[in-house]
């Protein structure tokens, strides 16, 4: 059986789960099951001598009395209702807390809500934009290629020309008749 220390002997300030082990003389599982019957969460490193004083040593009696984990529980969430209750509910910087991930909770919720709507208005006219500048470009290159090959043959013709001193007849282009 597992071995309630007199309250005196709770002197430190704050407690460890191994320090309950060993005050306590109970197993490391012993200390978890006790802490969640209680209330008090296990996820913290240290407990105050006030969390040990008011809720695990009384748990750990009741455990010794015979009492189950649900039993204990109940009777630490009735306690905690009377103590809200006596103290106007939670208190301000709770409920500050509390309403302040309410808030950010909507405010995300709001912004991906427009976010969203917008990006289904924003994607027809993106469409459309990107749409006609591929247009606009394919008509650039056209534009780009089809002037290049006439200035190519251009230059191929002037290069053939009389106008420029050749001698060679170009197929389909009547040589001018010399006046003499």
């Amino acid at each position: 059986m597992a071995r309630i220390p007199q309250i005196q002997e709770l002197v430190q300030s704050e407690y460890t789960k191994k320090d309950l082990e060993a005050l306590f003389d109970i197993s490391d599982n012993t200390v978890i099951t006790t802490l969640k019957a209680c209330g008090l969460s296990t996820s913290v490193r240290q407990y105050t001598i006030e969390e040990i004083r008011e809720r695990f040593f009384p748990a750990r009696q009741m455990f010794d009395a015979g009492k189950s984990s649900t039993e204990i529980a109940d009777f630490f969430s009735m306690k905690s209702a009377e103590m809200q209750e006596e103290h106007g509910d939670v208190s301000g910087a709770e409920k500050e807390a509390e309403f302040a991930d309410l808030i950010e909770d909507q405010m995300v919720a709001a912004v991906y809500d427009y976010a969203y709507e917008r990006a289904g208005q924003v994607v027809p006219i993106v469409r459309s934009i990107l749409l006609d500048a591929l247009k606009d470009r394919i008509l650039d290159e056209d534009r780009n290629i089809r002037g290049q090959r006439v200035r190519e043959i251009a230059r191929r013709w002037r290069a053939k020309t009389y106008l420029n001193g050749s001698s060679e007849e170009i197929e389909g282009v009547e040589p001018p008749e010399e006046s003499g």
